[in-house]
């Protein structure tokens, strides 16, 4: 929690010596199982050591400050199993710590339910975290919910997910942003009947639409809620020689970022893009197979260009040794990114943000051998190599001339 606040610590005539990145588990004690009448039950609960930093002066005295707190993680779970493959459970996960530093509490009811034949399905969650502090506590909400046919050639699912700007579950889970609520509709139609060609066939197609929970930018302007909106068309069938193959089509309308511009309180607009990707893959029951894709777009402020390909290859040597080999290619070109921003010390709206056109080339490489010694023992060796080059075609200043239409101004030569 404080481990680069002890480099902000470290005096002119100090220097930071020791600064453990991970924490040492003290204990660590798990109890689950479920009960005849089919109620899951699972509690774990884990308690890591402080850490400290240990920061030395010119004279070669050492002092300590602490990083990490004591801290002790609870999860617990119940899950209570019904008819027709539906359950409802409860979920709280609390994280403690001695000291000042605030403590964090996150409980969640999750629900699936399904009609007796299991075609029809409701879902969703509902949740609630707090962060604890001495100073003022914060509370945030959060729910998903979907309902939708799942059985039968036709299938659909109208969906919503919310996160307040207060929600917050990143200390003991895995969370990467809130202040957002998307929402969309998804639908789909299946050809399972063998015919001539073909073993099985899929179409579908979705719509969505997101925006801010709450304003961002710098104005609080309500026209700036909007994030993105987009639609796609996938198609998938699998051959009699079960062979795969696949398409679908991407399109993105004109949208706000509130992220990319580095700079809180400032939003990048960027226009709409459309693209296509083409897949294939061969039987990889076969000792030897294949497969590949190639991908196309164009849009955004600059009409970047995108042409990615990748291609795969495996070998069976026996039914426990296998080797495989896969090369993603990607080629981008007139790709709009932050390149950096200088800080007035006035607002946000002083600052000068620099973004850069760029052509982006990259190459990635990965190489696995497994070996599996039984049904339920292997190994797996997996290498990986990656290559990326950019390059800097121009740079512009994202400027606001008129206050509802920023846009990007080449710099002036010097």
């Amino acid at each position: 929690m404080h481990y680069w606040d002890a480099y902000e610590q470290a005096g002119e005539n100090e220097v930071v010596t020791k600064n453990p990145s991970q924490s040492k588990l003290v204990n660590a004690t798990k109890i689950s199982g479920r009960t005849q009448k089919g109620l899951g039950i699972g509690i774990l609960n884990a308690v890591t050591k402080p850490q400290f930093a240990i920061i030395k002066n010119n004279d070669g005295q050492l002092r300590n400050y602490r990083t990490e707190a004591l801290t002790n993680y609870n999860v617990l779970v119940l899950d209570q199993t019904m008819k027709h493959n539906s359950s409802i459970s409860l979920v709280n996960t609390n994280v403690m710590r001695s000291g000042n530093d605030y403590d964090a509490n996150v409980s969640a009811f999750l629900f699936d339910i399904n009609d007796k034949t299991n075609t029809w399905n409701i879902g969703g969650n509902v949740s609630m975290s707090t962060l604890l502090s001495n100073a003022k506590n914060t509370t945030g909400y959060a729910h998903s919910i979907y309902f939708g046919k799942t059985s039968g050639r036709f299938n659909f699912t109208v969906w919503q997910d919310l996160f307040d700007d207060k929600y917050d579950k990143s200390d003991l889970g895995y969370f990467t942003n809130n202040n957002t609520m998307d929402q969309g509709i998804w639908s789909g139609y299946n050809w399972t009947k063998p015919t001539h060609w073909y073993n099985q066939m899929r179409v579908n197609a979705d719509v969505w639409f997101s925006r801010l929970v709450s304003p961002i930018d710098i104005l609080n302007r309500k026209d700036f809620m909007y994030q993105s909106a987009g639609a796609n068309v996938n198609a998938n069938a699998q051959t009699k020689k079960l062979w795969w193959f696949g398409i679908n089509m991407n399109w993105g309308a004109r949208n706000n970022d509130f992220y990319e511009a580095r700079n809180k309180g400032r939003v990048f607009q960027n226009k709409g893009k459309r693209s296509i990707n083409a897949w294939w893959e061969s039987n990889s029951a076969k000792k030897l197979s294949w497969g590949g894709n190639i991908f196309t777009g164009t849009g955004s402020v600059f009409k970047t260009k995108n042409l990615n390909f990748g291609l795969f290859g495996k070998v069976r040597f026996s039914s426990k040794f296998s080797v495989d080999h896969t090369i993603n290619v990607q080629n981008s070109i007139n790709q709009p990114g932050w390149a950096h921003t200088f800080y007035s010390g006035i607002d946000v709206l002083s600052d000068t943000i620099i973004f850069s056109k760029r052509d982006v080339k990259g190459v990635e490489n990965i190489f696995n051998v497994k070996y599996s010694f039984t049904n339920r023992m292997g190994t797996t060796l997996r290498v990986r190599h990656y290559w990326s080059k950019v390059n800097p075609l121009q740079f512009l200043n994202w400027i606001n001339t008129e206050i509802y239409k920023p846009h990007l101004k080449p710099l002036q030569k010097t």
